[in-house]
């Protein structure tokens, strides 16, 4: 662009010389490019955080798309704002006109976009094994790029059976599969990085243990009374598990020491039962010792004297033995007496391999002194045999 000078003559030939000299002026005028019509192209169109500075190569066109010399303007990477071209954001470029060149190149902007980066992998580690209902334990999260805080969570679907805290002290709470995520934020730079621990809740194993009460012998009864309990720790909190249904059964009804009781049934399948994987015991010993056996009740047989020899009680039965001393020899016979008096007759009844014997018993027994009645002084009385009976001084009476 500019003012030109152009000089131009008629050539001569063989019958003309050459004209004289004359000159014209030609101008070139700068060509404008508007500000809408500036293009710039920015190699490349944005670009990912990496730390380091982000400036893109710059190409202006006009807009037929021809390619404007660089010479023809100058490129400011603007920071009037202390932008860096380092950390996520938008920054612009700015390109102005440099004067004396072919074009105008109004001023134009656009607009170069640093974005964030993706983190380094984010690992949750100090997973255990097997996770069991009512497991507590800490997770942690390494890895992911930048200092950003990690955070944990639970998916609503899954927090039945599991709760994290913001240090990552988890708390199995029921049974089934799970997940935990842990977030590191990303901060200005850094897309956040996450990473999910999936796993399986699975029943807590508790074995029950079962002891049966001793009890006295009962004819036909094989029941055992059970006691069930837990080793401390063994329920979560203030679990219970009811174990109504379990049953316990001697093999028969006889008398003896460290028998075995057979275990039969279930606990009761509610919710609490199905957070454990219940071992009940197929067995437990108790002892059944014998009753003590059952004792008549006898009738004392109190009549007046007559002189014949007569039981003293009746109502007795082939298992009552008898005694005239609470600490004396007892039989089966039962005691006699002929003679007026009072009489304690001792008895209890016999024991088998069942039963013990019983505690001893006491009844009283009275044979009456005959009374003779004399009504007609006229009248002779011969006493004689079972009329008479001494008393201890000597005389009949």
């Amino acid at each position: 662009a500019g003012k030109h000078t152009v000089w131009y003559k008629a050539q001569g030939d063989s019958n003309h010389t050459d004209s004289e000299a004359k000159s014209i002026e030609v101008t070139i005028n700068q060509r404008t490019v508007a500000s809408n019509d500036v293009q710039i192209e920015l190699t490349p169109p944005s670009a990912k955080y990496d730390g380091n500075v982000k400036r893109p190569k710059v190409t202006v066109r006009d807009k037929e798309n021809n390619v404007i010399p660089e010479s023809e303007y100058h490129i400011t990477y603007v920071s009037d704002n202390s932008e860096n071209w380092t950390d996520k954001g938008t920054y612009k470029v700015k390109v102005e006109n440099t004067a004396g060149g072919n074009y105008v190149v109004e001023t134009a902007t656009a607009d170069f976009e640093i974005n964030t980066s993706a983190q380094a992998p984010l690992e949750i580690v100090n997973k255990p094994g097997l996770v069991y209902y009512g497991d507590t334990f800490t997770l942690s999260a390494v890895g992911g790029s930048g200092n950003g805080k990690v955070t944990w969570s639970v998916p609503d679907a899954y927090k039945d059976i599991v709760e994290v805290d913001a240090n990552g002290v988890v708390k199995i709470n029921g049974t089934g599969p799970a997940e935990i995520t842990a977030t590191r934020a990303g901060g200005t730079n850094y897309g956040d990085a996450t990473a999910t621990y999936s796993f399986n809740a699975w029943p807590k194993p508790v074995t029950a243990i079962v002891t049966a009460k001793d009890r006295v012998y009962k004819a036909g009864d094989v029941s055992a009374e059970l006691i069930i309990s837990w080793k401390p720790g063994d329920l979560v909190g203030k679990d219970t598990i009811d174990t109504s249904n379990v049953m316990g059964t001697f093999k028969d009804d006889s008398v003896g020491t460290g028998k075995t009781v057979n275990i039969t049934g279930d606990p009761v399948n509610d919710a609490t039962a199905q957070k454990y994987d219940i071992t009940i015991p197929p067995t437990t010993t108790a002892s059944i010792f014998k009753a003590d056996a059952t004792v008549p009740t006898l009738t004392a047989n109190d009549r007046e004297y007559d002189g014949t020899t007569q039981d003293l009680v009746r109502d007795g039965n082939a298992n009552t033995l008898y005694s005239s001393f609470r600490d004396g020899v007892y039989t089966a016979a039962v005691p006699t007496e002929t003679n007026a008096g009072t009489y304690t007759v001792w008895y209890k009844a016999k024991g088998d391999a069942n039963h013990n014997d019983s505690e001893p018993q006491s009844i009283q027994v009275t044979i009456s002194k005959k009374t003779l009645a004399l009504t007609d002084a006229n009248v002779t009385v011969e006493l004689s045999g079972n009329d008479l009976q001494t008393d201890t001084d000597g005389t009949y009476y």
